[in-house]
Order: C-alpha cells, then structure tokens, then sequence
C-alpha cells in the first residue's frame, strides 16, 4: 500500500487553486466567442511511490492554457473525495455552455483494472486488486461528466502511464492504461501507448516526457490538434529511441487547433516559422522565459522554482549548472532582468529572499554597471575582495556583495 495514512477530512478544492494563487489572466486577444474551460490536476505525493514531476506537468499545461484563452481550474494533490467534488463542478461548468471546449489533464498514477482505467488519489490505502474501484478515480466518470453536459468539443489528456505502484500485490501485471472507447466529439490523448509505461523525466528532469514534449508545441500557431499529437509523437519517438510512443483516439466533428487555424499545419513533419516567444512563455528548455530579443528568438528563461535549499556561492554555480546543457547561475545583469520580471517568473523567496549571482566582486564590469546603476564615481577597489560575490535582494531590488562562504537562494536561468 502507500506509505501514508488515509485523511477523511474533505479540503476545499478552491484552497488549492493555482489559477488564484498564481494570479493567471486569460489573453484578451486571444480569446473567441467559443469558451474553453480545463481542469487540470497534478497528484504527485504518494508516499513511498511519490513522483518527480507530476506538479510540474500541471503548472506547465496550466501556465500553457491560460496563455491560450482557457479559464483554467488548476489542483494538486487530491485526495479521492476532492477529485470527484472537482469533476462534478467542472461537469457543472460545461452544462452552463454548449460551445464550450471541456479538457481534463490528469498528471500523477493511474493503472488499468479488467480493462477500466483509474486515476489515483493521493491518502488511499490500496492493497489489493479489487479495492481499486472503490478506492481510486475511475476515469470513466470524467468522460461521463463532458458527454452529459453535451458541448461541442472534449478533450482528455492523461500523463498517467507511469509505473503501477502496486504491481507487485496485483495478479493482473497489467502495464499502462487501457483503450477507452471515447465517445463521439471527444479527442483522448494518453503519454504512451496501451498496455505500456511511459517516462516521468524529459531531458530537462522538470517534466514527464509527455507532457515536456507537448509544451514545447502546444502554443505553436496553426497546428490542428491532431497533427500537434502527432508531432508529439515523433518527438517523443526520437527522444525515447522508439522506447515510447504516446497514443490518441477518439474522433472529433470539427477542427480545433490550441493557438488558431489561420495557419494551418495538417503534416507535423511540415515545421512552421521557428519558435518565436514572449516575456512569460515557456521556454526551449521549459523555463519561463523572462527576457526575449526583437526577434522572439533569443533570450534567458529560468528555472520553474528556486533550488532546494541555500547554498555557499561554489555550491550555488555547481547547484544551477545540475539542471543540464546551460543552465547557470545568473551574472548580475541577468540576475537584475531576472528581478525585475519577478511577478511573471513568480515563486521567489521575497522575506529575506537574497538570491546569488555569478558575478564576483572583482569583475570591474560589473562594479562598473553596479556604479552606473546608483550614479556614482565611487568605483569599490577591485583589489583584495575575490572572497565576495554579487547577491540581489528580491523585495527591494538592492544589489550588494558578500563573502561567497554565506548560504543564499539559487534560481537556474539559461540564454537561448
């Protein structure tokens, strides 16, 4: 079973949402006389069998859809009676709108039993096989929920193929999910395939494979829906070396493309113009970008979140350079862009927030941009103070130096 011990009190879901914690606006520009409303959940503490990314999955395609005019309904960790409450409210919701596009995104442990899939709660205690139907979520019921209200268009995305945590006290063995025979003007889109597992890292390590992939061309221009899957698909492919291949069925009446079909690119293999972003999106390398050249092209993202912990100054640049090709500690410059993009990047430490930057005391370029920035000739001596680092405070914005043996905040950024 997990290793946590089962809670009966019922939370109210609204505690947990992203949408007002993280102050998402819809984009006025970018919004049509078609409504679309997700509910998105990302489980990941599960005891002894918790996930890596399951969070960041969800605040990613939550990040994603509200850029992209959704009204987005965005929870964490839910227990078995919050995911029903959720579900009921969001097949509410689609009842109030018949041309209204519904998508449900579920990040976290799901497994297949006779041939029906579950998504896991987190606080359940699940022993064996047969407990699952009264213990888990039965992702029928979803579906249930977006066919009954009758909108014109449905969309399930389920990054939910990972490993069984309770293989080994089920007889089955079945891996994955199951088909689910999606009803008519419903699209479900699974990480892998039927009957296999899929990745929880991608080449950052900040998302699943699944979902990493379908962020870097979710808010792609022109892409109908089923050539963005498709594409996904190819990519994933590639990057797994044919060890996962993501899945779609379902069949939708009429055509729908996240980021509009003025453009449209029915062939994945046909790619459009090169990715072009803005202060906010997400990256390359799924960091949210917070400086971006005339050309949308070329810029700095950050990483999601602070590093864990404080770190001593060596410690910070080892700590920034481990999230992979390119990331590092920012120079003070960058630290300052990073600062002053703090309410778009968001999660920063702001009591007592001083975060490291690369850039130490001796560099004379940066004394001189520090001087600059306060107007004054009073250059500090370059001489005797390798021991030192630049630091930003994130509430006011002061830049100063101390010795590089004190322990500080890490936020990772990289240039593209």
């Amino acid at each position: 079973m997990l290793g946590i011990a089962v809670q009966d009190t019922f939370a109210q879901p609204r505690q947990e949402l992203w949408l007002a914690e993280r102050d998402f606006e819809v984009t006025p520009e970018k919004t049509t006389a078609i409504k679309k409303l997700a509910l998105i959940i990302g489980n990941q503490s599960y005891g002894d069998a918790s996930l890596k990314n399951s969070i960041n999955d969800a605040i990613g395609m939550s990040d994603a859809l509200s850029s992209l005019g959704f009204e987005v309904l965005a929870y964490k960790d839910l227990n078995q009676k919050q995911m029903r409450q959720v579900a009921r409210e969001f097949g509410d919701r689609l009842r109030q709108d018949k041309n209204t596009v519904g998508l449900f995104y579920f990040a976290g442990h799901g497994m297949q039993v006779e041939g029906v899939n579950y998504l896991i709660p987190i606080n359940t205690e699940i022993e064996r096989e047969d407990e699952v139907q009264s213990r888990a979520f039965n992702a029928n019921d979803i579906l249930k929920k977006m066919s009954s209200a009758q909108n014109s268009l449905n969309i399930v995305i389920l990054d939910a193929c990972r490993t069984n945590p309770f293989e080994r006290s089920f007889r089955s063995g079945n891996e994955g999910l199951a088909p689910m025979n999606a009803p008519k003007g419903t699209l479900i889109a699974y990480a892998a395939k039927p009957g296999t597992k899929s990745k929880d890292s991608d080449p950052s390590g900040q998302h699943g494979l699944f979902t990493g992939t379908l962020l870097q061309y979710i808010q792609k221009p022109g892409y109908k829906i089923e050539a963005l899957f498709k594409k996904v698909r190819q990519e994933i492919d590639k990057v797994s070396k044919g060890k996962q291949t993501s899945w779609e069925e379902g069949g939708l009446l009429n055509d729908f493309c996240f980021n509009g079909c003025e453009a449209v690119i029915d062939d994945p293999t046909t790619d459009p113009s090169p990715n072009t972003y803005h202060i906010g999106d997400r990256g390359p390398a799924m960091g949210i970008v917070f400086d971006v050249d005339n050309s949308g092209q070329h810029g700095l993202e950050a990483q999601p979140q602070d590093a864990s912990g404080k770190y001593t100054w060596s410690q910070a640049k080892a700590q920034a350079s481990s999230y992979g090709p390119g990331w590092h500690l920012p120079t003070k410059k960058e630290l300052d862009l990073l600062y002053q993009n703090k309410d778009v990047v968001r999660g920063f430490v702001i009591n007592g927030g001083n975060y490291w930057s690369s850039s130490e005391l001796k560099d004379l370029e940066a004394l001189e941009e520090i001087n600059s920035l306060f107007q004054t000739k009073d250059i500090i001596s370059v001489e005797g103070n390798n021991n030192e680092a630049w630091l930003q405070h994130f509430i006011n914005g002061a830049l100063w130096h101390l010795d590089k043996d004190n322990h500080f905040l890490v936020r990772a950024v990289r240039a593209f």
